[in-house]
């Protein structure tokens, strides 16, 4: 059997091994392989973390996970789960698994053959997940140094060199454009009247740049964060069982193959062939563009194992069914009503000594949705404090404090709102039907 280099590294020849020895690539079979490697002690531990490790640092067709959220599901894709090589030289036929990869592939001096009829179509559901939104900054170090992975950087990208910013090398460039103008203008005995004019085409070279700079940073709401100011790798997850059973806005984590394949991305628009292909197809072409994200920006990863969290407290087992839970829950018990005094002693001298509002933000605190009726839903608990100190100072101290003792927070102390655009302040979410894509919105029920 392969090692532990082997299902990590070169998750993709084990699963054609896998296919080779049953003869068909089945789902199950591969699920039960991976799973039965992770029940290891400490096995997870040894695959890198999307969350935590820059994607030029994990290594293409290797296994990593990721702990996200489900943002999107997009229509299921159709490819080819089972496909005929034939060798150029000798003419023989091979069959190759097409499960967890992008692209099919073969060796050299081989071709695949298109019109086998022992190909297999098949369909795999894609999810579009991004980083946990709101996840408070212990969650994220706690989990970082608990499944901490020394990473070797991809032998496909190269080393970073420090150099300018892109702002800075602008600036830069267009100082000594305008010194180079003026001395070239003294130089010819030109008056003030080309020396203004300089500096005017400066003035509009500098607005270009100015608007270039708002449509860089309006490419960050492509990315479809609920939250502003969020940061982290969003995937296009595909998955190839238990299709049905996730949702938009479950909280999973996922061990997959990892493909950054820059032939995944498909811009279009430019006029070129590929328009009259889609032309054909009558896609549009917001939906193709929205769809198949650069890889380096949006990775795909090929689920092998998936699980729902109900939590995402690197402190307490994922299942209430595990044996440590209980464990941890039989010791809990008898400390509850101590915990209980010391954190409504704290939240009351936040409060400025309303006991009753301390009550109640405890109580705020650790609600939770735990069912729904039709659209409204159960266990939702909001709560509004008032005669509060109306400055930022107090705002972002409560916000602290309650960020240390939950999983997950946000807030927004921006003053400035006529600044913003009010279609980037969605509450809830929208259906861009061109898209066919979840538009991202700020509240979130998970």
């Amino acid at each position: 059997m392969p090692g532990v280099e082997d299902w990590i590294n070169g998750p993709l020849s084990v699963i054609q091994n896998l296919s080779d020895q049953n003869g068909q690539c089945d789902t199950t079979v591969i699920k039960d392989y991976f799973t039965q490697k992770l029940r290891t002690r400490n096995a997870l531990s040894w695959i890198p973390s999307l969350n935590d490790t820059p994607l030029h640092d994990l290594q293409p067709n290797s296994l990593v996970r990721m702990r996200c959220m489900v943002q999107d599901m997009f229509d299921p894709e159709f490819y080819l789960g089972l496909y005929e090589v034939r060798d150029v030289t000798t003419r023989q036929t091979s069959m190759r698994c097409g499960k967890y990869k992008d692209i099919a592939e073969c060796g050299p001096n081989q071709e695949i053959n298109l019109e086998s009829p022992r190909n297999v179509t098949m369909d795999r559901q894609t999810l579009y997940c991004i980083p946990v939104p709101g996840e408070t900054q212990w969650v994220k170090e706690t989990y970082s140094s608990l499944h901490k992975t020394k990473c070797q950087p991809s032998t496909s990208s190269t080393p970073c060199r420090t150099k300018r910013g892109l702002d800075e090398h602008t600036a830069s460039s267009e100082s000594s454009r305008e010194a180079m103008e003026t001395s070239q203008a003294d130089i010819n005995g030109s008056g003030a009247a080309d020396r203004l004019t300089g500096s005017e085409s400066v003035d509009v070279k500098r607005s270009r740049t100015d608007r270039e700079k708002d449509s860089n940073s309006s490419t960050a709401h492509n990315l479809n964060f609920p939250l502003p100011g969020e940061t982290g790798t969003p995937c296009l997850v595909k998955l190839y069982d238990d299709v049905d059973v996730y949702k938009v806005n479950d909280v999973v984590e996922l061990v997959g193959v990892l493909s950054v394949d820059p032939s995944l991305a498909q811009f279009q628009g430019d006029g070129d062939s590929n328009d009259q292909i889609m032309s054909a197809m009558e896609t549009p072409v917001e939906e193709m563009n929205a769809h198949a994200p650069p890889p380096s920006l949006v990775p795909r990863l090929h689920a092998v194992v998936c699980k729902r969290l109900s939590h995402v407290n690197p402190m307490l087992p994922y299942t209430t069914e595990d044996e440590e839970y209980k464990t941890v829950f039989t010791e809990m018990k008898t400390q509850v009503e101590n915990l209980r005094s010391q954190l409504l002693a704290i939240l009351q001298h936040c409060v400025f000594g309303d006991k009753l509002a301390a009550e109640y933000l405890l109580c705020h605190l650790v609600s939770t949705v735990y069912a729904r009726v039709d659209v409204m839903p159960l266990g939702k608990f909001c709560l509004n404090l008032s005669n509060c100190p109306q400055t930022v100072e107090y705002s972002q101290l409560i916000y602290k404090l309650i960020s240390s003792l939950v999983t997950k927070g946000s807030v927004d102390l921006t003053e400035r709102q006529e600044e913003k655009n009010p279609s980037d302040d969605l509450l809830l979410q929208q259906y861009e039907n061109e898209k066919k894509k979840q538009r991202r919105g700020c509240i979130k029920e998970y």
